[in-house]
């Protein structure tokens, strides 16, 4: 529903993760490219204005690799993914 009612949702990124672990995304038609999402257990991780199309799933295995980490240091890995587009 909130997209529905959302005049700008083709330039929108969202993403709700609730309490349980349930993850809603959307990456609107018009982001700029690349962008994109991607829907993991838990989490999600999304990406716009990039130079390649390949950075949202670096991102998920990075996540999804680091789990040894406490979950601040897991963000911040795998946003360094985003910036750079290597594993970290």
């Amino acid at each position: 529903k909130l997209l529905s009612v959302d005049d700008g949702r083709d330039v929108r990124q969202v993403a709700i993760l609730d309490a349980q672990g349930r993850v809603a995304t959307y990456t609107g038609e018009k982001c700029i490219k690349h962008a994109g999402h991607i829907e993991g257990n838990n989490f999600s991780v999304q990406a716009n204005m990039m130079l390649t199309d390949k950075v949202w799933s670096t991102m998920a295995k990075s996540f999804e690799l680091n789990v040894n980490l406490p979950l601040a240091e897991r963000i911040v890995k795998t946003m360094e993914v985003k910036r750079n587009g290597k594993l970290c």
